[in-house]
C-alpha cells in the first residue's frame, strides 16, 4: 500500500488508537479478492489488476498467507483513522472509495518486525467493506 507516512502518522496520533495485537480478529479467516479499481494513478493496467481477482488470503496467528507470499508468526497492528484521513492518504474522498462510514479500521501485518510489504500486508475495514491495495490498485475483499 503506497500512503504518505506524514498522513498515516498523523492520523494516528489524532486519534490515539494504534496498537500491536496477536489477535487476527476482524481479519482472521480466508478471503478472496472479488473486485477491483483504480480511484487515482496505478501502476497496474486493467488487465494485470482482473488476473488477480480470484486470488486468495488466510489470515491467522500463526501466519499470514496472500497470492502466494507468507509470513510465519505474524503480528497485527491496529489503527482505527477517520474515514476522510483514511482517504486522504490516497488524494480521494471517502465516497471516492466505496467509504460510507464515519471510520476505517487499518490493519497492518508485520513479520520478523517489519511491515510486511507483501500484498494482503495491509487491509483497512469500513463496515462491512475490506480492501487490500497493490501498485495503485484497490481490491476489494469478501469471505468465499
Amino acid at each position: 500500500m503506497i500512503r504518505p507516512l506524514a498522513t498515516v502518522a498523523a492520523a494516528g496520533v489524532l486519534l490515539g488508537t494504534a496498537c500491536a495485537a496477536k489477535s487476527t480478529a476482524p481479519l482472521e479467516g480466508h478471503w478472496v479478492i472479488r473486485e477491483w479499481s483504480c480511484p487515482q494513478i496505478c501502476a497496474m493496467d486493467s488487465a494485470q489488476a482482473k488476473e488477480w481477482v480470484g486470488k486468495a488470503g488466510e489470515y491467522t496467528l500463526s501466519r499470514a498467507e496472500f497470492a502466494g507470499e507468507r509470513c510465519e508468526q505474524p503480528e497485527y497492528h491496529e489503527q482505527r483513522l477517520s474515514a476522510a484521513d483514511y482517504a486522504s492518504g490516497f488524494n480521494a474522498s471517502p465516497q471516492d472509495l466505496g467509504i460510507t462510514t464515519d471510520s476505517v479500521l487499518e490493519i497492518d501485518v508485520y513479520c520478523d518486525g517489519q511491515k510486511w510489504t507483501a500484498p494482503g500486508g495491509s487491509v483497512a475495514i469500513a463496515g462491512t467493506l475490506h480492501v487490500t491495495w497493490w501498485d495503485g490498485i484497490m481490491f476489494t475483499l469478501q469471505r468465499p
